[in-house]
């Protein structure tokens, strides 16, 4: 049996010769996360803090992991899923032990997820394993699925991508407020403020706030 460290340096030989979407899932199931027994895996770009869109599968469930991550976002919705993927970088479905998913970040901004299925009960070494595995892949899949699925270009934009709610957002970031005094102002939980927060940087492609503010005061777009 390979050491991690093996399997790490392995799997970033295999990263430096730039594989396609499809390549990386397919080895992954297939080789670098073999020890979990993979029976589902799938790649999907972030559009809302609580809904995925689904850009690469592999496996018997084809067509079924939007729902998979609709799950996973309700199981996880109170303490707000994009925030724990930042903190944990993995978590195990609480539901039945055999579902992960990781972050696709650059460490500031989450643009999408992995989800990957087992036919067993995930261990704990083995998660811990998987999950160095799956944060080489998250820096490797950053740019691609940030790329791929900018739907627009805003230098293009005729209709303002943002919601009222957002725009109220962004123009306390402008002033420099707070979560909390944000969430007093507006009547909104703070929870909600960071859920809004996540999907202004998605749909700006910012990684803060300051950035998000510059993007949007450029743009017009408040």
């Amino acid at each position: 049996m390979r050491s991690l460290l093996t399997e790490i340096i392995r799997y970033t030989e295999f990263l430096n010769f730039r594989p396609n979407l499809d390549e990386i899932v397919t080895r992954l199931a297939t080789d670098f996360l073999a020890p979990l027994k993979i029976s589902h895996l799938a790649v999907a770009s972030l559009i809302t803090p609580t809904r995925f869109e689904v850009i690469q599968e592999y496996g018997a469930r084809k067509g079924q992991s939007e729902a998979l991550f609709a799950s996973l976002a309700s199981d996880f919705f109170t303490e707000n899923l994009v925030q724990t993927l930042m903190e944990r970088n993995l978590i195990i479905s609480p539901r039945d032990n055999k579902t992960i998913i990781s972050p696709i970040s650059n460490g500031k901004v989450t643009v999408g997820a992995i989800l990957c299925e087992s036919e067993e009960e995930i261990k704990k070494e083995e998660s811990e394993e998987a999950q160095a595995i799956l944060l080489l892949t998250s820096s490797y899949l950053f740019l691609k699925v940030s790329d791929s699925h900018q739907t627009s270009s805003l230098a293009d934009l005729t209709v303002n991508p943002l919601t009222p709610r957002q725009r109220q957002v962004l123009a306390g970031f402008i002033e420099g407020k707070t979560n909390h005094e944000l969430a007093l102002e507006l009547g909104f939980s703070i929870s909600t403020i960071r859920h809004e927060t996540m999907a202004i940087f998605k749909t700006l492609g910012a990684s803060d706030r300051k950035e998000a503010a510059k993007i949007a005061q450029e743009h017009g777009l408040i």
